[in-house]
């Protein structure tokens, strides 16, 4: 009778809104987070050829300034969103709808009051700095009104995103990617209309009101709905509350200074001490470039919570370093797959990208090449700093990104004057290279293992299929004529011609390395999102690469 009494109790409530945010709920926020980037990527390459044709690459490069400069602002933010997901979750499932709207409340109060304490430097700061640019008369006086909405248009971004950690608060996040895919429609068809009808910077800016504004109304009548109030008393939080709140955002605040100040100054420095036009380049070259860990990011949000359940469950340090090594593994491999094509034909695919636009291809080819080997030198730590997280030793990261700060602050000043451009990329990649080694000497001893079984393992396998891939490309590349590169369909060819060239070597030396085993692959399969689990298990994929015993 017991086993009957107990099998026919009701689930208890918090049980029940628990379970909310496991099974089917994270496959479906997985599987549109995915599909979701994809999209914005997309976005975003099919608007910069038109922005860039429109503006030029001057104004292209002060846009990219105003955003990189204003978003500094952000450096205060202790964490706003991940405490409102984090506190409204547990709240959730307790059955409080109140809690999450109350430090929504506390952290937008609080933002506003950033932006008002820093409105004052902004006034100051900006027309003193405007004529260190060297920018022509009309476009200065645009500049500074410019620089102020952005400002303003950068705490208001705030404000959404907290607002939209509601949604993620109660396993909505599938809710939040939708409203941001929506939005950014939005935001590409008013741009364009306005750049046909002869606008240029002001395209930009009203796209970009519109998006936001339509983004936080949209997010709050869905708030209303799933979640409650949007904003709540935030008198009511309790002091050891605030306190527990302050303590969990101290080390991600001081991370994210560092992180900053390392490797979002560039833009200012290149547009300071080289020009404008030049930070254009630069902006150009970041966004292909940034595919390279684009992703392994989504690789390592999947692998965080199972690191975490298995450092929970007491499983020792020999979990720690199998599953730290399978990851690496897996986030190095997506990321030198796409950085080493790109380091193979970066002059085609910017020809086929920006359509043979005038603006100094040969050039941003070089800032590309830079910013991927910037990129692949960091990639270790995305893996290495989801296991620091789940052992709750961040401080190890912290450490790592103040040493590469000194670092990139050094070079900087010394190579930017004989350098330009060239001087700072290479001070960020210098910098990741110090930031990377001393965080994985520091990791190595941290789980008791060795570089050799760790690192070494793996590494020498992926450098030599980025080396065969890109060389191959590269010596293809040159039987072409200097031409292809300046028109869009030539260029088509050319890159689809590369690619296969690129993939072919890649894949090849994988599979003679025999990179995976078949563990591995099986371990994958159970903790990446839906989409790229069904690639990893397919019987192609296992073909292709090849497993070791």
């Amino acid at each position: 009778m017991g086993v009957s009494d107990d099998r026919d109790a009701p689930v208890p409530e918090s049980l029940r809104r628990g379970t909310e945010f496991r099974g089917r709920r994270v496959a479906i926020n997985s599987m549109t987070l995915l599909a979701g980037q994809v999209f914005f990527t997309m976005i975003g390459f099919i608007t910069t050829p038109v922005v860039l044709s429109h503006v030029g690459l001057v104004e292209f490069g002060l846009w990219g300034l105003i955003m990189t400069t204003v978003g500094y602002i952000t450096v205060v933010d202790p964490g706003f969103g991940d405490l409102v997901t984090r506190y409204g979750a547990q709240a959730h499932v307790r059955g409080d709808r109140t809690l999450g709207a109350s430090i929504c409340s506390l952290a937008s109060l609080v933002w506003i009051g950033f932006g008002i304490v820093g409105l004052p430097v902004i006034l100051w700061a900006i027309p003193a700095w405007i004529p260190y640019l060297h920018l022509h008369l009309g476009l200065a006086h645009v500049a500074l009104e410019f620089f102020q909405w952005g400002y303003a248009y950068t705490v208001a971004g705030c404000l959404t995103a907290i607002m939209s950690s509601r949604l993620s608060a109660i396993g909505d996040q599938w809710l939040v990617t939708v409203i941001d895919a929506a939005t950014r429609v939005i935001y590409a068809a008013v741009l364009v209309s306005m750049l046909l009808t002869g606008s240029k910077l002001s395209a930009l800016v009203v796209a970009s009101s519109v998006q936001l504004v339509v983004t936080y109304l949209v997010t709050v009548v869905f708030v209303s709905v799933r979640a409650g109030t949007p904003y709540g008393n935030p008198f009511r939080l309790q002091r050891n509350m605030i306190r527990e709140m302050t303590r969990f955002g101290t080390w991600l605040q001081l991370g994210g200074v560092l992180e900053l100040l390392t490797y979002n100054t560039d833009a200012v420095v290149i547009s300071t001490f080289v020009s404008v036009g030049r930070n254009g380049t630069y902006q150009l070259a970041q966004k292909p470039a940034g595919l390279t860990t684009y992703f392994g990011f989504l690789a390592q949000s999947s692998m965080l919570s199972a690191i975490s359940a298995a450092y929970t469950a007491n499983e020792g340090l020999v979990a720690m370093r199998r599953m730290y090594t399978r990851g690496v593994r897996l986030v190095a491999l997506l990321g030198c797959l796409i950085g080493g094509s790109l380091l193979g034909m970066a002059p085609v695919f910017l020809g086929f990208w920006l359509g043979g636009y005038q603006g100094g291809v040969p050039i941003t080819d070089g800032a590309v090449c830079l910013t991927v080997a910037a990129l692949l030198i960091g990639l270790p730590r995305l893996t290495a700093a989801a296991t620091i997280m789940a052992m709750g030793r961040v401080g190890l990261g912290v450490r790592a990104q103040f040493a590469a700060f000194v670092v990139n602050l050094v070079l900087t000043v010394a190579l930017v004057k004989p350098l330009g451009m060239v001087g700072v990329l290479l001070a960020t990649v210098i910098a990741k290279l110090v930031a990377t080694g001393y965080l994985l000497v520091r990791f190595h001893r941290l789980v008791d293992g060795s570089a050799r079984d760790l690192l070494f393992s793996w590494m020498p396998k992926l450098l030599l299929a980025i080396g065969a891939g890109a060389g191959c490309a590269r010596l293809v590349l040159l039987s072409l004529p200097d031409s292809v590169v300046h028109q869009r369909l030539p260029a088509f060819g050319a890159l689809v011609l590369l690619g296969s060239v690129y993939a072919t070597a890649f894949v090849l030396v994988i599979r003679v390395t025999r990179f995976f085993s078949g563990e591995d692959l099986t371990w994958f399969e159970e903790i990446l999102p839906g989409p790229l689990a069904r690639i990893v298990s397919s019987r192609t994929t296992r073909m292709v690469i090849g497993v070791s015993r």
